[in-house]
């Protein structure tokens, strides 16, 4: 499915929960990068580049740092997929957010 497509869908189902944002905006970054992102084992010893960016991008959100959550977007997506991508990032921070006070370190 389109990335614009999930993101229409999502929109007008707003009590889906973070683990549907979350597999949205994997789905989404396998068509808005170049080569699809490196995701590994929860109890893997170490992160990839793409965990870590995709951690980045979620604490910038949930901290409200806008420059720093458009500066991750930019450097790595094409102009039409950010604000889709950012928006379910965004969507996904908030979710977390609602659940645990310390998300991030469970992704």
């Amino acid at each position: 499915m389109p990335v614009f497509e999930a993101c229409a869908l999502l929109h007008h189902s707003p009590g889906q929960s973070a683990q549907v944002y979350a597999d949205a905006l994997l789905r989404s970054l396998v068509q808005a990068l170049p080569k699809p992102p490196v995701i590994h084992a929860v109890a893997a010893p170490e992160r990839s580049f793409d965990e870590n960016w995709l951690l980045a991008l979620l604490a910038a959100i949930s901290r409200e740092d806008h420059i720093s959550a458009t500066f991750l977007l930019r450097a790595r997506l094409p102009l039409h997929y950010r604000r889709s991508v950012g928006w379910l990032a965004a969507q996904l921070a908030a979710r977390l957010d609602e659940g645990e006070t310390n998300s991030f370190s469970r992704i």
